[in-house]
């Protein structure tokens, strides 16, 4: 028996309404409403984080200098000018690309070619202004934050005493569940915390 998939007509008009809303997104800043939340849930995790550390002073596998993963302890090294080639491309694959996400839409489709067209092109010089500016310190913080950002942070400084440490380790022990607490972690034991950075002592 073959199943039927009802496919919900759209007018023209509302493609173009749904396009609208969408333009004003790309717009914006590369931060989407989850990265705020999760910088957010990562304020709160610091706070905490930094009362343990005043009543804590172990040395043991919870010492600053090593994160456990997986039941296995890691040194974790700090973050050095070396790193700024591997952050800068991992920010460049970070950014929003206007013109795929306008082909992916589904109500692009409704719309006629000739306006089609007008909008790609739109889409495609908005995406290329946006890839000449620098990122902004928060937007930069944002993509930092993402689950694929902390899994960055962890493969870019576990690397520096485990040399086998892949991305795909950090990708396996990394998950949406504990990705915001790892992120964290990895403030305080690699010594940014101290900075005043994401997850630093607040202003």
């Amino acid at each position: 028996m073959n199943a039927t998939v009802e496919r919900k007509e759209v007018t023209q008009d509302e493609a173009r309404s749904l396009l609208r809303q969408r333009e004003q997104e790309m717009k914006a800043p590369p931060i989407s409403q989850a990265e705020l939340d999760a910088m957010e849930r990562a304020r709160s995790y610091s706070a905490q984080r930094q009362a343990d550390d005043k009543t804590d002073n172990s040395t043991l596998d919870g010492a600053p200098g090593t994160i456990k993963l997986g039941g296995r302890t890691y040194l974790v090294g700090q973050p050095g000018l070396e790193d700024a080639s591997s952050v800068a491309a991992f920010l460049k694959t970070h950014a929003r690309k206007p013109l795929n996400e306008l082909q992916d839409d589904p109500a692009f489709a409704y719309l006629p070619a000739d306006e089609q067209k007008s909008r790609l092109l739109d889409a495609a010089r908005l995406q290329l202004d946006q890839q000449r500016q620098p990122w902004t310190g928060e937007a930069a913080l944002a993509a930092m934050m993402t689950l694929q950002g902390v899994r960055f942070q962890a493969w870019l400084l576990i690397r520096k005493h485990h040399p086998e440490f892949a991305f795909d380790d950090a990708c396996k022990l990394i998950t949406e569940e504990n990705y915001v607490p790892v992120s964290i972690e990895l403030d305080f034991v690699s010594g940014m915390a101290k900075l005043g950075n994401s997850a630093g002592p607040p202003g």
